[in-house]
């Protein structure tokens, strides 16, 4: 069990880390052709940075707790 429960804890890290860079990089380069974004999107992509933050969070510290009482 413990082994698994790492393997999720790092494949979700990996999946993380993955998605991250691809949208960093596949949002590079037009954005130079966009016009400038007003500030209520930019409002909104705060809020949904903040929102995927929290689930991020709350996934690795189930995975944690879940290492943490089945050792």
């Amino acid at each position: 069990m413990e082994t698994l429960i790492l393997s999720l804890f790092g494949l979700s890290a990996v999946a993380v880390l993955g998605v991250s860079a691809a949208r960093m990089l596949s949002r590079r380069g037009p954005r130079a052709a966009q016009a400038p974004r007003s500030e209520r999107e930019i409002e909104r992509d705060r809020q949904s940075a903040a929102v995927w933050l929290c689930v991020l969070a709350v996934v690795v510290g189930l995975a944690v707790l879940a290492y943490l009482f089945t050792r």
